[in-house]
């Protein structure tokens, strides 16, 4: 079943003003379950192993075993740089989507009793698919075309479907992650190419997320 368009607008606003509600107490449940140690590791610095090379794309490993990290440099024009990560990532991404639905329907079972009762309703009825959608919706004019351009390429590379690309991050906004920022600028620069602002977000997910399995790295050139 789907959702008719002029009442998913109706709907869109509503339903993520309130996410960002119940949000409070998932994030109040996640800190109490945090733990671990420091990572001590030590910093890999030997040269990535190149794998394999496409038009506009070239993908490298980093590391060996569960230490390993996918690297993959992209150049060219927003979906020509889509395309070709689609097409070295594209195992990845076919094994990773249906994993990750399972993650975020197992995550909304358990989880559930912390949104208020109309959300669960919601949840209950069109699932958290149709919850992403919405969210989309609200925040889709706020997104740079170059985004929606490299997701299409992603999408034709990998041969997953679009829709399914972009529910994938939509999570973040729908809950209203705040992970780990981290920034640099001014004399922490200075040695760089041009001495601009860097950076970076982390996506801190739980330890039973299978996005894990998957580590990778993209350099935009």
């Amino acid at each position: 079943p789907g959702i008719a368009p002029e009442n998913m607008r109706l709907s869109s606003v509503f339903l993520v003003a309130a996410v960002v509600c119940a949000t409070c107490a998932l994030s109040a449940l996640a800190q109490t379950q945090c733990s671990g140690t420091p990572n001590t590791n030590p910093i890999y610095t030997q040269e990535p192993v190149f794998v394999n090379a496409v038009k506009n794309g070239k993908r490298y490993l980093a590391g060996q075993g569960d230490d390993s990290i996918i690297l993959v440099h992209v150049w060219g024009s927003p979906y020509e740089m889509g395309l070709a990560q689609g097409l070295l990532m594209r195992d990845e991404l076919q094994k990773m989507i249906p994993e990750y639905n399972a993650y975020l329907d197992n995550m909304v079972a358990t989880s559930i009793t912390y949104f208020p009762e109309f959300i669960r309703d919601f949840l209950a009825k069109w699932g958290i698919g149709a919850a992403l959608d919405l969210t989309y919706l609200a925040t889709e004019k706020f997104t740079s075309q170059r985004f929606k351009d490299e997701l299409r390429g992603i999408a034709e590379g990998s041969g997953v479907a679009e829709k399914q690309l972009i529910r994938l991050n939509m999570l973040p906004e729908l809950t209203k992650a705040g992970c780990s920022i981290y920034g640099a600028w001014g004399n922490a620069t200075a040695l760089t190419s041009d001495g601009s602002l860097f950076q970076l977000r982390a996506l801190d997910w739980d330890a039973n997320a299978p996005i894990k399995r998957y580590a990778s790295m993209v350099v935009y050139h």
